[in-house]
């Protein structure tokens, strides 16, 4: 894990990864890399890499790492961002993506959706999606 933090370390370009966490403790991350599907090498950016610890689910935790890595992607001039999933679409949808294609990756089904970050007012990461929950703060991993 600490080798993938290494590669994504950038504030100011991609790929970099965004770490969540609630009073200190590990919530979750979101990586924003160059390319997540090698067929659609076409497409950039691509979300990859959401993660949130089971122990902290169901807390709008997974959609603010979403969001703040969207954001971020906007304050680096980007537009638009694409992520492939294999079932969290309607997940997805809720937060601004649409679906774009199916195909066959690695021996299944994915569905690639994109987000058009050029209409994301009201949708940035903030406390207030997150249900009251204590200080809950994203920061990129690494130095500018």
């Amino acid at each position: 894990m600490e080798a993938g933090f290494r590669r994504r370390r950038h504030r100011d370009r991609i790929p970099f990864t965004l770490v969540g966490d609630v009073d200190g403790e590990f919530v979750g991350t979101s990586t924003v890399v160059e390319c997540d599907l090698p067929a659609r090498r076409d497409l950039r950016p691509w979300l990859a890499a959401v993660f949130v610890e089971s122990a902290h689910r169901k807390n709008g935790y997974g959609s603010a790492l979403v969001r703040a890595a969207c954001d971020h992607a906007v304050a680096l001039g980007e537009r638009r961002m694409h992520l492939y999933t294999l079932n969290w679409m309607s997940f997805c949808a809720r937060l601004g993506w649409a679906e774009t294609e199916s195909r066959t990756y690695r021996r299944e089904n994915v569905t690639v959706m994109s987000c058009d970050l050029t209409f994301r007012d009201g949708l940035r990461a903030s406390p207030a999606v997150l249900r009251g929950q204590k200080t809950f703060g994203i920061f990129s991993r690494g130095s500018a």
